[in-house]
Parts: C-alpha cells; sequence; structure tokens
C-alpha cells in the first residue's frame, strides 16, 4: 500500500511514477516544489532509489 501527497503517484510492479498537480505542475523559473510518498518494503532492497527525474 502506498498514500501520497502533493503527486499523482501510480505504481507497475517495482517501479512508482509520480506525477505533478494541477496546482503544482506550473512552476516559475527558480521555484520548487514537493511530493512525498509512504509505503511498505521488506526484503534488502527496501531502499527507494531515484532513477529519473523530468518534467512533463
Amino acid at each position: 500500500m502506498i498514500s501520497s501527497w502533493s503527486a499523482d503517484v501510480a505504481v507497475d510492479g517495482s517501479e512508482m511514477t509520480a506525477a505533478s498537480l494541477p496546482y503544482n505542475g506550473q512552476l516559475d523559473p527558480g521555484a520548487s516544489t514537493s511530493f512525498g510518498f509512504c509505503a511498505n518494503k521488506t526484503g534488502a532492497a527496501w531502499q527507494p532509489q531515484v532513477v529519473s527525474a523530468a518534467h512533463r
């Protein structure tokens, strides 16, 4: 189970994608936003890893 805030989160197997929401998808130059998620995972590779980040 995953819960998130400030993002539209989708899970496909072991991959999670977080997309912007209408209120934080358009930022002025130099501005920033953030999001978060909570998930349950066990085993040796339990820490999340950012593979890529991109503007869509």
